[in-house]
């Protein structure tokens, strides 16, 4: 359905908005006797015809719908005697209440977008606790296995050197060092585990900007005062 808004105000840019996400309704035109209106300037910044006569816009054959935001009575009444057989007229009152009810839904799911945006950043912060403690412990864990390495290493020539008096302390060396290499790739496995965390705490971090920003989206279409 093509439609036409006659009137650049704020309910303009709300239903500018509104009708952009939608397929079968499609603005194209809006006037308003002033060219800086916030309608008409929101018009512009989405390609869409603005003009300052109404009329010539109106008369338009390819109009299915004009919606009218001025609340001007001569203006409906203008409107309605150039009304052609099968076109539509949507008066101010209609369009008000239209538009009090996609701030009353942007508003709720402004809300609901900002309780899920702290959600997302409260558990953000608890995964970069938990990578960094595991991270820390990592560390402490290569350290004790590189002290651990050389002690065995130790033991290893003082067996050797003790000849068969030290064939049974080797043993038990040599089990220590399979322990070492076992936890090793235990600490390989770690590892890998904190390079995903990493991975899923920057993709966190990214969705909670952008539900951040679907907040601020969603309150921009909240407006002081009348929408018309």
């Amino acid at each position: 359905m093509k439609t036409v808004l006659v009137g650049g105000g704020n309910a303009a840019v709300i239903l500018l908005d509104f009708f952009e996400a939608l397929d079968d309704v499609k603005v194209i035109g809006v006037s308003d006797p002033r060219d800086d209106a916030p309608g008409m300037v929101r018009a512009r910044s989405l390609k869409i015809l603005t003009t300052t006569n109404t009329e010539e816009l109106t008369r338009r054959l390819d109009v299915d719908m004009i919606i009218e935001l001025t609340g001007s009575s001569k203006v409906q009444a203008e409107l309605l005697k150039n009304l052609r057989p099968g076109q539509e007229i949507m008066s101010a009152a209609c369009a008000k209440l239209m538009c009090d009810m996609i701030e009353v839904q942007a508003a709720h799911n402004a809300k609901a977008a900002e309780t899920i945006a702290d959600k997302f950043k409260a558990s953000g912060k608890q995964l970069q606790i938990a990578i960094e403690k595991m991270d820390d412990a990592y560390g402490e864990v290569e350290k004790l296995l590189r002290e651990a390495g050389l002690v065995t290493l130790n033991a290893k020539i003082e067996s050797a050197r003790a000849g068969d008096a030290g064939n049974a302390f080797a043993i038990v060396v040599d089990r220590m060092h399979e322990m070492l290499n076992s936890i090793r790739g235990a600490m390989e496995k770690i590892s890998h585990a904190s390079a995903e965390g990493h991975d899923t705490l920057a993709h966190l971090q990214e969705s909670g900007n952008e539900l951040a920003d679907v907040f601020r989206r969603s309150k921009s279409y909240q407006t002081a005062g009348s929408a018309i």
